[in-house]
């Protein structure tokens, strides 16, 4: 409801706001049906535009627009607008179709150009030489950590060359290690870089997203990569006060990091220990480099990972003490002031301090949702407005939708979004308070809420679900809120205000609450059963099962119950939610697919009743790594496998390893014999074990596997059994020596897999008269200089050659020397780079011929090298 305020101004602009809202609406009531509407409508035009869709005739558009707005500028001349009945309702019906109409078609228009911009940046980096150095003019907007470092959004990109056509906007990898790169390229800057530009790449497997037409969406279709760290010249700023205001705070963002981590180290080294300090700066600074990789294994497993991104209750311990700090500083210096001109400068203060703390922790998506919201609810409560929870969120995800439409598949807004809907839908948030003992169910109620209503997202991006979520968080978020939170807040504060060595004892007593949590969510981790620890188990429940159960679950929330929804959740997360069908493959079975990893390897092998997986692909040394080999193994049917075979230690082929294990009934693990000294593979032989798996340890002359129907084997060409010096195995070339060699016979068809061997060790095979015979080769070590000699290729005699690496040569693999001779070969070449996910299938009794298709379609890899007469790109 609409109440007026007090005295002076504010009451005149409420007063104002009353009679236009009356005027339209014929009430005194803040209606939602407008903010709804339009976040509906331009939700739907900009999935539509993702979809491919087309708008209909734009005039028909227009049209319809006019003959609203002249239906309702002759309502008023008949004088039937501010009368109920049903020509009111009828313009109001019409008046609401045109603003659906426009709202989705402005929608689709957003995300539209940006596609346009995408297509027309493709055909100009179609042009241009990957390999040539260029000289361009950028502005950096966004820096971002992933999985390999940091990265940087350039945006304004122009060659310096006259008439150079390049991509206006790029990617752009900033090395590691101090470099001007490190200290120059920081959002808002405006900078002169080396660089050379290529497409964006990403890989293609069975059941990941489309990475390409996600990036499209932002209008980015390639990636640029610096010639040299140093090659980085900051141009003055051309007086543009936002884009200086971003890098001033980028720039003190990080020098707040830097201190606070200097001076924690500081404290590490006198006290032998500063546990919590990296949760710390990951809580109040949203810096995570300094979590360990146990801290981030148990709160992902627990479902805690949340807790680790700068949210609204980080804003609100911020921006609350602000505004009560000025409000009690005015009161004591003004105590007869207005009350409603009183309340807006503590509101202005408080929205301040949130603005700036969000812009040094990284202006994300639930930072900025929660900063505006406490703008929202501030100026409301000053000029004594009333706004539902829903209309609140409701205005602020369209704001946010309408300045950015990409933001509509942005998953940390989904998931930020929803969790607040799912406190509304509960009944939680705008709830009265509660007292007595019925009050110690809020957070569980809360926790349950937002773990039904996340499942949904959670199962779409492949994330665990975890059965304990609900109870963890409802501990969890009120310690890490009321204690964790405001004391990593003054940590962080004493860090920077405090000289070195004074205060020792104040900040190590802040950093015990954060320490404390993380060890209790390593023990909790280390001691709940797989099954309540957030692993990757694949969904069975239908969607609309799923949702009937989640929302009588929300219903019985909203009742003040516990017994149902908590049911509701054991039952969604114990089974999980189907995943969408994508397609099947076409190829029958027995098959082959090697999946598209990047620089690393992995490959299934597949027929109707038995599995195999040879190397898992890239990942971290945490463990984290395998999402795309899990999200392809259940794309593909595939719920156990007999064998998962590690050809050797390097992290581009186990780094998938421990969570596979983790998450799928494996029955055996197969290992090189000769590198058993690795301490990789012994802790991945270790973590096999603990799990019920045998380990096996093989060496040339085994064969594992055997006969049966729908089973396959597998010899072992190498490594030989001799044992060797143990202290070397693992360093260096010697560890890719070490690899396993497997030839499988796959439906009457053999599969010869050489891990990343190099020619002295294909020259050992030759010479100790191994059977290398085999119809389809996977090249050895991503088409290295080293490897597939001719001799090699010639005794091996392959139809079908696979070079599992990217497209584009960016660490020099596939070599053009190693292209050139598979193409020599005369064997048929698949490359996971340019192709995607390959698979290889028929030559069995009765099936089609061997084949080789593709998941993707083909991509112009390199450029024309021409080495020993071949065209290397146009090889098929």
């Amino acid at each position: 409801m609409l109440a007026p305020a007090s005295t002076g101004p504010a009451r005149a602009v409420a007063e104002v706001g009353a009679r236009a809202v009356a005027r339209f609406d014929g009430d005194g009531e803040l209606h939602v049906r407008w903010i709804f509407l339009l976040l509906v409508s331009r939700a739907a035009g900009i999935l539509w535009a993702d979809r491919g869709g087309e708008l209909p005739d734009r005039l028909a558009l227009f049209a319809a627009g006019a003959a609203g707005s002249i239906l309702l500028a002759l309502s008023r001349s008949l004088g039937f607008d501010l009368v109920p009945g049903r020509r009111r309702a009828l313009a109001l019906a019409v008046v609401h179709v045109v603003v659906a109409i426009l709202s989705f078609d402005l929608g689709h228009e957003a995300l539209s150009h940006a596609f346009e911009q995408a297509q027309a940046d493709a055909q100009r980096v179609a042009e241009l030489d990957p390999t040539a150095i260029r000289l361009v003019d950028a502005r950096v907007t966004v820096r971002r950590a992933t999985g390999f470092g940091e990265e940087v959004e350039l945006v304004d990109v122009k060659g310096r060359a006259q008439d150079e056509r390049v991509p206006a906007r790029l990617t752009l990898a900033i090395p590691e290690g101090p470099s001007r790169a490190e200290r120059l390229l920081w959002p808002g800057a405006r900078v002169r870089v080396g660089v050379a530009i290529a497409p964006l790449r990403p890989p293609r497997n069975p059941g990941s997203p489309d990475r390409e037409h996600a990036a499209a969406r932002q209008g980015l279709v390639a990636r640029a990569r610096l010639v040299k760290p140093d090659w980085v010249v900051e141009l003055l700023p051309a007086g543009e006060p936002a884009s200086q205001l971003a890098l001033a705070l980028a720039r003190l963002r990080r020098a707040i990091s830097e201190a606070v981590r200097e001076r924690l180290a500081a404290l590490d080294s006198r006290q032998e220990g500063a546990p919590g300090a990296g949760l710390v700066r990951a809580l109040a600074l949203g810096d995570r480099r300094g979590l360990s990789d146990e801290t981030r294994r148990s709160f992902r497993q627990l479902g805690l990972a949340h807790l680790i991104s700068v949210s609204g209750l980080h804003i609100g311990f911020v921006a609350l003490p602000a505004a009560w700090g000025v409000a009690r500083a005015r009161a004591l210096r003004r105590p007869r002031s207005r009350p409603v001109l009183g309340f807006a400068t503590p509101v202005a203060a408080g929205c301040l301090a949130a603005g700036i703390y969000a812009g040094l922790t990284g202006a994300t998506v639930p930072a900025l949702r929660a900063s505006l919201l406490f703008a929202l609810f501030g100026i409301a409560r000053t000029l004594r407005l009333s706004i539902p929870a829903a209309t609140a969120l409701a205005g602020i995800a369209l704001a946010l939708l309408w300045a950015d439409a990409a933001l509509l598949f942005d998953a940390g807004a989904l998931f930020s979004f929803t969790a607040c809907a799912a406190l509304i839908a509960g009944g939680i948030w705008g709830a009265r308070s509660r007292r007595g003992l019925a009050v110690l169910g809020d957070p569980l109620r809360a926790s349950l809420a937002v773990s039904v209503g996340m499942l949904p997202l959670v199962e779409l991006y492949g994330l665990p679900r975890a059965l304990a979520s609900p109870l963890v968080n409802a501990v969890a978020i009120p310690w890490a809120g009321l204690v964790v939170l405001p004391c990593a807040l003054g940590a962080s504060g004493l860090a920077l205000l405090l000289p070195d060595g004074m205060g020792d004892e104040a900040l190590a007593l802040l950093l015990l609450p954060a320490g404390g949590l993380e060890q209790a969510a390593a023990w909790t981790a280390d001691r709940l059963p797989t099954a309540w620890i957030g692993e990757d188990l694949p969904g069975r429940l239908a969607w609309p099962w799923a949702l009937t159960i989640g929302g009588l679950a929300f219903v019985r929330l909203r009742r003040g119950d516990l017994v149902a929804p908590a049911a509701a959740w054991l039952a969604l997360s114990w089974l999980g939610i189907a995943p969408w069908h994508e397609p099947p493959l076409a190829e029958p079975l027995p098959r082959v697919v090697f999946f598209d990893v990047g620089q690393a390897d992995a490959a299934l092998v597949q027929s109707r009743d038995a599995a195999w997986l040879i190397d898992s692909g890239p990942g971290a040394a945490d463990g984290s790594g395998g999402t795309t080999i899990l999200r392809a193994l259940r794309a593909l049917g595939v719920e156990r496998l007999d064998v998962l075979a590690i050809t050797h230690g390097d992290l581009d082929h186990r780094g998938g390893a421990l969570r596979i294990l983790s998450v799928v009934n494996v029955g055996e693990l197969l290992l090189p014999a000769r590198a058993s000294g690795d301490p990789a593979l012994a802790a991945l032989a270790e973590a096999a074990r603990a799990r019920g798996v045998d380990v096996r340890w093989s060496a040339a002359g085994e064969r594992v596997g055997g006969p049966g129907p729908g089973s396959f084997a597998a010899e072992v060409l190498w490594p030989p059994a001799a044992e060797v010096d143990t202290t070397s195995i693992w360093a260096g070339r010697a560890r890719n020596d070490a690899s396993l060699v497997l030839r499988l016979e796959v439906g009457h068809q053999r599969f010869l897999f050489t891990g990343d061997i190099s020619a002295e060790v294909e020259d050992q095979l030759l010479v100790g008269g191994s059977a290398l015979r085999a119809e389809v080769l996977k090249v050895a070590h991503h088409g290295s200089r080293q490897a597939s000699s001719p001799r090699f290729l010639a005794a091996v005699a392959p139809e079908f050659v696979v070079l599992s690496a990217p497209c584009g040569a960016g660490r020099g693999l596939p070599s053009p020397p190693a292209l050139a001779r598979l193409a020599a070969s005369g064997a048929r070449l698949g490359w996971t780079g340019r192709n995607g996910a390959i698979v290889v299938s028929g030559g069995s009794e009765g099936a089609a011929p061997l084949g080789m298709r593709y998941w993707g379609g083909e991509r112009r890899c390199v450029p024309p090298l021409r080495r020993e007469g071949v065209a290397v790109w146009e090889m098929r």
